[in-house]
């Protein structure tokens, strides 16, 4: 017998054996993140997490044993069947291009459909960095955030928002950001741009968010510069950096003076709509 069950609390321990340690912490820790499990036989066989939202749902990690991924299909319409119900409209996946490859064959074979946002993600080591000369040069115009006061660092937030830039909380914690690496370019004795440094959650290091509203064409180049040689003074050289970038005009700029290709996040899509036929059959048949 199969059944597909929303977990809680006491299936901790089943769950653990499924899913990796890493998943599990987001779980225990996010109280956004829901589970679903497939049991065969009273055996979980099968686990999903998701953020279940109002419209979109997102599909954090799946994962089915082997032997059992001929009911993958049925687990995955299980959960989007209690999805709908609850009127949400579509189910999602993200991944980077050329990630994941046999879970997205998998999505698509169980009615996913693939689309490529704007997101483009760029990864880069230290090591990487270190060997282009433009990096070797030092930085003009540029002081860390630890070292901006907070009058102008709250006059630069509200340019931000007023902006509509605002893809990170505001106004800004310094405590969430690698302060001392974390690069602000002035003019004018005014802040004019930021570039954000942290840890993510699993330890690597990021640069969640890039902004500028300086006519200077450098300055986005001389705050990477600053980030760049901060960072090499305190980090190994083979940590690697990702950063994701929206804005096309950053993206080409990124690309060229890092002299690394994007690759573009892409959404698995699964249309919940298609739903409603195993309702109006079932009607049908009562």
């Amino acid at each position: 017998m199969i059944h597909v069950y929303r977990l809680n609390e006491s299936h901790q321990a089943e769950m653990a054996k499924l899913l990796p340690l890493e998943y599990m912490t987001d779980y225990v820790m996010d109280d956004t993140l829901s589970a679903y499990g497939m049991y065969i036989n009273d055996e979980l066989k099968g686990i999903a997490l998701i953020f279940d939202e109002v419209v979109e749902v997102v599909l954090h990690y799946l994962y089915v044993d082997k032997g059992a991924d001929y009911f993958l299909s049925y687990f995955i319409d299980s959960i989007a069947y209690d999805m709908y119900n609850k009127g949400a409209k579509k189910l999602i996946y993200h991944f980077l291009e050329g990630d994941d490859t046999e879970l997205v064959k998998t999505l698509e074979r169980c009615g996913f459909e693939d689309n490529r946002d704007k997101i483009a993600a760029f990864e880069f080591s230290i090591k990487q960095l270190s060997e282009i000369p433009l990096f070797n040069a030092s930085s003009h115009n540029v002081i860390s955030l630890e070292e901006l006061d907070n009058i102008r660092l709250r006059n630069i937030c509200t340019d931000i928002m007023e902006a509509n830039e605002d893809i990170v909380d505001m106004p800004l914690n310094k405590n969430e950001y690698l302060a001392n690496c974390s690069a602000v370019y002035m003019k004018e004795d005014k802040a004019r741009g930021l570039l954000l440094l942290q840890r993510d959650k699993d330890g690597k290091l990021l640069i969640p968010y890039i902004f500028s509203n300086s006519t200077e064409p450098m300055a986005i180049v001389d705050m990477m510069k600053f980030t760049f040689n901060t960072a090499r003074e305190q980090f190994d050289e083979n940590e690697s950096c990702r950063t994701y970038v929206v804005d096309p005009v950053l993206v080409k700029i990124v690309e060229k003076i890092t002299m690394v290709s994007p690759r573009y996040r892409q959404n698995a899509v699964y249309d919940l709509s298609i739903m409603q036929r195993y309702i109006d059959a079932y009607n049908l048949n009562i």
